[in-house]
């Protein structure tokens, strides 16, 4: 049952919401990631005769199911959003971020050597002790640790992404919280507190990504590294997309 849900939810990740709150942040721009990884995934199959296919799929088809998260995420957000408290579209990163599509093959990229598959199990256990002990804080303290080990920008790009997202939920939040309160509404934590949650449920999936990823991104194709934007958190981030 973990990894049903895993799959459900992990893309939540690769959502970046667009302006139109009312249509809900998360699901309407689910439609732009579809469409913009389809449209890379011919391009990167140009350049791999045809051996990104089944990673392309996969990265497609995950974003198709996580629509059925993305819906049940709006209806619980949209009052908050209505309200004024972005958790959703303050949370995830305009697409508009990420870097253009490759065209050629990148030179300089890390032998496959330094590629170390994460651990994914410890990667869940630990953050679900951090939320359930320490709270957003303690999530946030673990994420710039973890992203920290990761130290070759050549591979784990889901991961990294994933963690960055973790840390700019967990940043948000005690915000986010306030807000609402300040605004009549019941606490929002517990939004803030899912939306990790389905992060630490994707670590399979993100590992299980990265590893297929790495024989292509060695050989200076950056498939899934130049398909997300990066996403800042802390005092000096921007707030709103």
């Amino acid at each position: 049952h973990m990894r049903i849900l895993s799959s459900i939810l992990v893309l939540t990740i690769f959502c970046v919401p667009g302006a139109k709150a009312a249509a809900g942040c998360f699901s309407e721009h689910l439609e732009e990631a579809i469409a913009s990884n389809e449209a890379r995934r011919a391009v990167y199959a140009g350049l791999t005769e045809g051996a990104t296919e089944a990673l392309s799929d996969e990265l497609i088809a995950s974003e198709r199911l996580s629509k059925i998260a993305g819906h049940l995420f709006d209806l619980r957000a949209r009052r908050y959003e209505r309200a004024g408290v972005p958790i959703l579209c303050e949370g995830f990163i305009s697409m508009s971020k990420t870097p253009p599509v490759q065209t050629a093959k990148l030179e300089g990229a890390d032998p496959i050597e330094m590629f170390v598959r994460a651990d994914a199990d410890r990667l869940k256990r630990e953050f679900r002790n951090a939320l359930d002990r320490g709270g957003f804080a303690a999530v946030l303290t673990l994420a710039k640790t973890e992203i920290g080990r990761l130290k070759s920008p050549t591979y784990n790009c889901m991961l990294r992404h994933g963690l960055e997202s973790i840390a700019r939920f967990a940043w948000l939040a005690p915000k986010h919280e306030r807000m609402a309160l300040e605004r009549g509404l019941r606490s929002s934590a517990g939004i803030s507190r899912h939306l990790i949650l389905s992060h630490i449920l994707g670590m399979d999936k993100f590992v299980e990504l990265d590893t297929r990823a790495a024989p292509f991104q060695a050989r200076g194709v950056a498939i899934i590294c130049r398909d997300v934007p990066p996403i800042p958190f802390g005092p000096d981030a921007p707030a709103h997309r």
